[in-house]
């Protein structure tokens, strides 16, 4: 792994110099973080706490796999780390325990985590960047995610997640088909810029192959038909 990001002239400075998951943790524990919690993604996701069995099927409709001995290998070499300046709650002290559905109350702090199936894969997309977008009535925020891996290729389109009176709604998916408009892309970035917009940046078709382009996105209403970059 190591070779291959040296090949892309890419190279891993920090595995170099924390190569194991106990020297991550140090890593943190070392800087003043108060509550560290580390493990590689081949241990959390064979772990039931942290996703169910068949949370793990329902992956298929995604992208079918069936090379699990190179995925473990590949899993054990990346790290999932949580750091938290201040103790956390025990719920929240485990990594395998954080893939279940919690509900969170404090003096300070309540959060609710909630789940809806999205329709016919909408959503379903990997290496995608959240856009802030206005909603009809401009009383709320909507958000829509945009480009990154569909289901087969790279995707130019945008799904739109909305809410009303607190209620989830099913999201939309809505396609630019124009030059003017960016191309399919993924690994890209999205800056809010507030009411000046947002601003997208870059991206990749393949780990060689970048794009140097930057985009201005304006806010508007929905429907998004008048979207403009």
């Amino acid at each position: 792994m190591m070779a291959h990001f040296e090949k892309l002239k890419t190279p891993l400075r920090a595995v170099e110099k924390y190569p194991t998951t106990s020297a991550q943790q140090s890593r943190f524990q070392s800087l003043g973080w108060a509550d560290v919690s580390a493990q590689n993604l081949w241990s959390l996701f064979s772990s039931p706490s942290f996703l169910r069995p068949e949370e793990r099927k329902a992956l298929d409709q995604i992208e079918p796999f069936d090379e699990w001995e190179e995925f473990a290998l590949f899993g054990c070499h990346y790290v999932l780390l949580v750091a938290d300046t201040s103790i956390l709650p025990d719920v929240l002290k485990k990594l395998p325990e954080m893939g279940a559905p919690i509900k969170l109350s404090s003096p300070s702090l309540q959060v609710e985590v909630r789940f809806s199936e999205s329709p016919k894969g909408i959503g379903c997309r990997r290496f995608a960047a959240g856009l802030p977008l206005k909603s009809s009535d401009q009383a709320s925020s909507n958000v829509g995610n945009f480009a990154g891996m569909g289901l087969q290729t790279r995707v130019d389109s945008v799904d739109v997640y909305a809410t009303e009176a607190g209620t989830l709604q099913t999201p939309q998916s809505i396609y630019w088909r124009s030059e003017s408009c960016p191309s399919g892309r993924m690994g890209h970035t999205i800056t809010d810029l507030g009411d000046s917009g947002s601003l997208l940046v870059g991206g990749r078709t393949a780990p060689d192959s970048a794009f140097k382009d930057c985009w201005l996105y304006h806010k508007c209403e929905l429907p998004m038909s008048s979207l403009e970059f």
